[in-house]
């Protein structure tokens, strides 16, 4: 069964210290899903906590996602076939609009560490070939399987996640075991190995 709550700690492979952590939860009540996470920065007393809520359908499709920190806040609501995003920063508000349709809408924020979370929860795990997401606000995504491993006699699937976002690329290396649950990835560039503890 997938882990309800816990955290997903961000290490940097440089210098080996944590430098974020994110706490999350998940509630699966009549046909939807919310996750609430809570992402604090380490050693960046500048950087206000950020408050998550996101609701999704049983599918994992995103339907309304509320950021909160500090003196700003962000709301996306998914419609079938776009997304409308409403930033409200200094009682000063801004509306965009995405074409996008639910399915394949997959929400990119900064900091947001368990966000890799929500392609592996729609991952067709039997799937030989890349599946695509379309990133809001802008970019792309290109998930394929890779190789099976072993760890403590329990096999994990592997995956490579490419991440395209506003012109700049990412990798993210994901592991995930039989329950579904990301344990762990790896990011190219920020150079971050994130885990799960539960």
């Amino acid at each position: 069964m997938p882990v309800t709550e816990g955290q997903y700690v961000a290490t940097s492979l440089v210098s080996h210290a944590q430098v974020a952590y994110d706490q999350f939860s998940v509630e699966e009540t009549g046909g939807h899903v919310t996750v609430r996470s809570k992402h604090t920065v380490l050693g960046n007393a500048s950087v206000p906590t950020q408050f998550v809520e996101f609701h999704l359908n049983s599918q994992w499709h995103p339907e309304k996602l509320d950021i909160r920190a500090a003196e700003a806040s962000v709301l996306v609501t998914f419609d079938p076939q776009q997304a409308v995003m409403k930033v409200n920063h200094q009682n000063q508000e801004r509306s965009f609009v995405f074409p996008a349709s639910r399915e394949r809408a997959y929400f990119v924020l900064s900091g947001g560490l368990y966000f890799p979370l929500h392609i592996v929860r729609r991952l067709n795990f039997e799937a030989t070939g890349p599946q695509r997401f379309d990133v809001i606000p802008q970019g792309s995504c290109e998930v394929v399987p890779g190789p099976v491993i072993e760890e403590n006699g329990k096999p994990l699937r592997t995956f490579e996640m490419k991440l395209l976002v506003g012109g700049a690329e990412d990798l993210l290396t994901l592991v995930v075991n039989n329950d579904g649950d990301l344990v762990r990835y790896r990011t190219r560039n920020q150079g971050l190995m994130v885990q799960l503890e539960a």
